[in-house]
């Protein structure tokens, strides 16, 4: 444990930043003016918005002293829905909640509020918004975890929440480690998808660097890394100096008391039935990080209990704020659920065509060997033309060059205008000309299915179900087009 704290104060001397700053007083000069600082750069220069000038100029803001007041800004308040499940299981909704908080802050508002309802989600999706909240030190970000259908901030929207200014908590409000399972019948499979999804085991990869977040804002790195990693068992301790603090239990110390169990093991039995009605039980075990709103205000790892939006921006002194909210995310949402909508649909048509495919190739090779062990006969009768032995073939002789390359004489006999040949031969049926057309539109509309699902994933990984990834679907176009390379080359 000490080693992830002198991590996380190694990199909260590096992540440091300079509040953002209301107004500016010329080091040497002493020129004096309010405005805001942006995001943008022209010519290697912050520009910063004058308020006296209204307009935007890049300064080179080492000259200046610079003080958050107000002073300055628009008097208004963003915003920011994150209380939809897409929000930190899609690339490009997680990527445009970070544009929208750095957009919001080079307007210049008072604060942006994050409003977080959220069961978790993906480890690099929740840095996409975690480093966008730490590059915006021009504005002060403030998490609102408000409560709602998910009932608060579970696993990597923990982290969201720690990487703002402030955290102020809704009183029905949680943040932990492992959502309740919302929307979905409580199956062991249905149950398993939704873990895998929102409190996936590998958010534990990402521990460290919730570490790093809550050390920036002085909250208790154990309860920030259990968000995450569900091995971590938390206990509360009273040390010898009265003070309790939070710690993984392995790191317990002979003078320390145990006041509490924090984290714990939970075992939830679940019965599924199948089809015929037998009945099958399943157990799934976890370790469960729990903190309701007043423990999280009384364990610091939230700042304050409110009540409604109202109470938390009278809080911050800005009840007269005019507030804006953003519908950017609400847009990326819809058009991510239509990606997952159409991937499913073609995952489904995927499954078909492979069925499809692996089906025909398996009356194909039937028939195949059925031509093997029983060949044709047919009669075939030559010509002599008697202009220097030349002959010439008519009759119930086929175009041979369809047909494979066992040609056996078996029998021979002549009469006066020629002489017929018995020959054994191996040619595919009509049936197996249809069954090669077939296989071959099959494996075409199969590859087709492959390159437009990719296309789709590759735009955002996260329409994919969970027991599906990129590299299986890959693997799976590379071996249609061998499957249709080798068919071409066999039939041609």
């Amino acid at each position: 444990m000490s080693r992830h704290i002198t991590l996380s104060i190694l990199i909260l001397a590096v992540c440091a930043a300079v509040s953002g700053a209301d107004t500016f007083k010329h080091r040497q000069t002493g020129e004096t003016f309010t405005g805001f600082v942006t995001q943008k750069e022209n010519q290697g220069r912050t520009l910063v918005y004058s308020e006296k000038d209204k307009n935007f100029s890049p300064l080179p803001l080492a000259e200046y002293e610079v003080t958050r007041d107000n002073h300055g800004r628009r008097n208004s308040v963003v915003f920011i829905p994150i209380r939809n499940e897409e929000a930190i299981i899609s690339q490009d909704v997680a990527q445009t909640i970070a544009d929208t908080i750095v957009d919001a802050s080079n307007k210049g508002p008072r604060y942006i509020v994050l409003e977080i309802d959220s069961p978790g989600g993906r480890g690099d999706f929740m840095k996409i918004i975690t480093t966008a909240i730490a590059a915006t030190d021009n504005c002060p970000v403030i998490a609102y975890i408000s409560g709602g259908p998910f009932g608060g901030a579970y696993a990597a929207a923990g982290p969201v929440a720690l990487a703002c200014e402030k955290i102020y908590i809704a009183g029905d409000a949680v943040m932990g480690s492992a959502a309740p399972v919302v929307g979905r019948n409580a199956t062991a499979e249905n149950v398993a998808e939704y873990q895998e999804l929102y409190n996936s085991d590998t958010l534990a990869g990402f521990a460290s660097y919730t570490a790093s977040l809550a050390a920036k804002r002085n909250r208790p790195l154990p309860l920030a890394m259990a968000l995450l990693d569900k091995s971590i068992e938390i206990i509360e301790v009273d040390g010898p100096d009265g003070n309790r603090v939070f710690i993984p239990r392995p790191d317990l110390k002979p003078q320390q008391t145990i006041v509490r169990t924090v984290s714990k093991i939970e075992t939830k039995t679940l019965t599924e039935r199948d089809a015929g009605g037998a009945t099958t039980v399943r157990e799934i075990t976890q370790m469960v990080l729990t903190l309701r709103a007043q423990q999280a205000v009384a364990a610091k790892l939230a700042d304050k209990l409110v009540g409604s939006r109202d109470e938390l921006l009278a809080d911050l002194g800005a009840a007269d704020a005019q507030i804006t909210y953003t519908r950017g995310v609400e847009n990326a949402v819809r058009k991510y659920v239509a990606a997952k909508r159409n991937v499913q649909s073609e995952l489904v048509q995927v499954d078909y065509l492979q069925q499809r495919t692996e089906q025909l190739q398996a009356q194909l090779n039937r028939l195949d060997e059925q031509v093997r062990t029983n060949p044709t006969t047919i009669e075939q009768r030559r010509y002599d033309t008697g202009l220097g032995g030349e002959t010439f073939y008519r009759g119930t002789e086929r175009s041979l060059r369809r047909v494979r390359e066992t040609r056996v004489p078996t029998a021979s006999r002549r009469s006066g205008l020629g002489r017929t040949d018995s020959v054994v031969i191996q040619e595919p049926s009509a049936a197996a000309g249809q069954l090669v057309n077939e296989l071959a539109m099959t494996l075409a509309d199969l590859v087709r299915s492959y390159r437009r699902v990719i296309g789709l994933v590759r735009r955002d990984p996260g329409v994919l179900p969970t027991t599906v990834t990129i590299d299986s679907l890959q693997r799976n176009l590379d071996a249609a087009i061998a499957m249709q390379n080798a068919l071409m080359i066999r039939f041609r």
